[in-house]
C-alpha cells in the first residue's frame, strides 16, 4: 500500500479543469469521449481503435459543492494518483486483446487520445491497461492492486487497505438501464443470434411495417431492485460481465492548440502516486 503523497500531475489537474469548465458550458458528453487504441498480438501485429466514457479517475466522485466539480469518495485516501477509469465486458475484443497481450508481453501497453473540444486541448497518453472484472474471473488475480492503490489520507490509519472491489462495483452501480443491460448480451462482436432474418443493418430503417424486437432486455433497473426472476438473472449475468479498466498513464502529450503550446510529461519511477516531470515540446 502506497504512503507515497506526490501532488497530482498538471496534466490531470488540467484535464480535471477543463472537465469542469465544459460542464459549465453545457457540454457535458464530448468532453468524456476517448479514443482508446489496443494492438493484437501478431504475426502481424493489428491495431485497433474505439471510443470510451471517461469515468474518472481512481477514488474520484463528481460534487455540485466543490469548484471543481468533483470530491474524493473514501476519504481514507487522497484522489492525487493518476489512473484513468473506463469500463468494459470482460468479454469483449479489446479486453481479451489486453490479456493476450500482457500473457505475451508481460504487460498490456496502449495508448488513449483525448480531445477536449471547450479547451481546444489534446491529450495523448501512453502506458498500461489492468482490468478488474469480477473477483471470481480468473483475471482478477492479474490486477497489481496494491501497486495501484491511492495513497492514505493523513487522517487514515496506515494499515488499512484499498478497496477495489468496491470502487468496481460503485461504478457499476452508477450505469444507465441501457448499459447495464449491455453487459447481459452475448459476446459483444459476436454473430447476431438472428443474423439470417434481419433486413437493415446500421444506419438503415427497416422494411414498412417490420419491427425488429430485441432478444435480449434493451434496459435493465438499478441493481438490488429486479421486478422479476428474468431481470434478477440478467443483472446476475451483467455484473459478472462488467470489468472495471484501469489505464495507468506514463507518458502524457499535451497540446494546446488556442495558446499554441504543447508539452510531454513523464512518470518518475513505477509508481501511479510519484512525481512527474514536464518537458516543453514545439507544437
Amino acid at each position: 500500500m502506497s504512503t507515497q503523497q506526490a501532488p497530482a500531475p498538471r496534466w490531470k489537474t488540467l484535464a480535471q479543469e477543463n472537465i469542469a469548465k465544459a460542464f459549465k458550458e453545457g457540454e457535458k458528453s464530448s468532453v468524456l469521449y476517448q479514443v482508446l487504441s489496443t494492438v493484437s498480438p501478431g504475426p502481424p501485429p493489428v491495431p485497433h481503435s474505439r471510443y470510451v466514457v471517461h469515468r474518472g479517475f481512481v477514488n474520484e466522485q463528481r460534487s455540485k459543492e466543490t469548484a471543481s466539480g468533483i470530491e474524493t469518495f473514501d476519504k481514507n485516501f487522497l484522489a492525487s494518483n493518476s489512473l484513468i477509469l473506463t469500463t468494459t465486458d470482460i468479454r469483449a475484443p479489446k479486453a481479451q486483446e489486453m490479456a493476450a497481450t500482457a500473457k505475451e508481453t508481460g504487460a498490456a501497453r496502449g495508448e488513449i487520445c483525448w480531445w477536449q473540444e471547450s479547451s481546444q486541448i489534446q491529450l495523448r497518453l501512453n502506458g498500461y491497461y489492468h482490468l478488474l472484472p469480477t473477483a471470481s474471473h480468473p483475471l482478477a488475480k492479474e490486477f497489481p492492486g496494491e501497486r495501484l492503490s491511492p495513497p492514505h489520507s493523513n487522517s487514515s490509519s496506515s494499515s488499512s487497505t484499498f478497496d477495489w472491489a468496491q470502487e468496481r462495483q460503485r461504478h457499476y452501480e452508477k450505469l444507465s438501464p441501457d448499459l447495464l443491460a449491455s453487459f447481459a448480451r452475448p459476446i459483444p462482436g459476436s454473430a447476431h443470434p438472428k443474423s439470417g432474418s434481419l433486413s437493415a443493418g446500421p444506419g438503415e430503417d427497416g422494411k414498412e411495417g417490420e419491427e425488429e424486437k430485441s432478444p435480449w432486455p434493451l434496459k435493465l433497473p438499478p441493481p438490488g431492485k429486479a421486478e422479476n426472476e428474468e431481470q434478477r438473472k440478467a443483472l446476475e449475468e451483467s455484473e459478472k460481465n462488467f470489468a472495471l479498466l484501469v489505464f495507468e498513464p506514463l507518458t502524457v502529450d499535451v497540446v494546446d492548440l488556442t495558446r499554441d503550446k504543447r508539452s510531454l510529461f513523464e512518470r518518475k519511477g513505477d509508481s501511479p502516486n510519484g512525481e512527474w516531470t514536464e518537458k516543453r515540446l514545439v507544437p
